[in-house]
């Protein structure tokens, strides 16, 4: 199982733990007073008399606002969470599930690569499903989207920017791409290095590149835009 859904399903169980507890503590309190604290009253002589029952009059408990709140904040927070969960993992694994009934079988997902790693994906199984990308991307060597799609995977799931880096440097060492697919690519690092490893004079760098390398496109002319973002001429 992920691990990050591990921390997340101990994390819910510890909110909806303390959200009960939470709710039955402010529930008991609203009660009235327990026998035990009557028995105090009474001993301490701390009530009135009822002049015409002669029964005594216990004061009302106190009404504890904070604790009201902080329940009514665990309910929100407990709910919340439980959409994030459901939207992030069972829809998925429903929608995986849907899908393999319409194709009668997990064997006929697992013919295509492409096919068999979104369906990983949709499992929260990454590492498998970057295999099965990998697999993809040897049985389409004109494809990118096997290679954008695992470094999509490290960057984002596996919070890995030095493995996703590594990946687009392999598929642009492998070579034969149209220009529109290795200029992605390009544009792929130099967002990594800018923002996941801070490092903005190699994004500087890689822009240039893409002017000396693809002169007289559209892509020169956003690497152009991007050095002017950056201060640079």
């Amino acid at each position: 199982m992920d691990k990050k859904l591990i921390i997340y399903l101990c994390a819910w169980v510890g909110l909806v733990v303390a959200t009960f507890v939470s709710a039955q503590n402010m529930r008991n309190s609203q009660e009235g007073l327990s026998a035990e604290e009557r028995a105090r009253i009474i001993d301490e002589g701390n009530y009135e008399i009822d002049p015409i029952t002669r029964d005594p009059i216990m004061p009302e408990p106190e009404k504890n606002e904070s604790a009201a709140f902080i329940t009514f904040g665990l309910f929100i927070i407990t709910g919340v969470f439980t959409g994030f969960l459901v939207v992030t993992y069972v829809l998925p694994n429903l929608v995986q599930r849907a899908s393999e009934e319409v194709l009668g079988s997990t064997e006929k997902v697992g013919k295509n690569p492409m096919a068999k790693a979104q369906a990983l994906v949709a499992q929260g199984k990454w590492e498998e499903a970057i295999e099965s990308y990998r697999e993809a991307a040897e049985a389409e060597p004109d494809n990118r989207l096997p290679w954008v799609e695992i470094a999509m995977l490290q960057r984002e799931r596996l919070d890995d920017p030095e493995s996703a880096l590594e990946t687009l440097r392999e598929a642009l060492d492998r070579g034969g791409w149209r220009e529109n697919d290795e200029a992605f690519f390009y544009f792929r690092k130099i967002d990594i290095h800018e923002n996941e490893m801070k490092n903005r004079e190699k994004a500087i760098a890689l822009l240039r590149d893409v002017i000396e390398k693809f002169p007289q496109t559209r892509h020169s002319a956003n690497a152009m835009h991007k050095l002017h973002e950056l201060g640079e001429s």
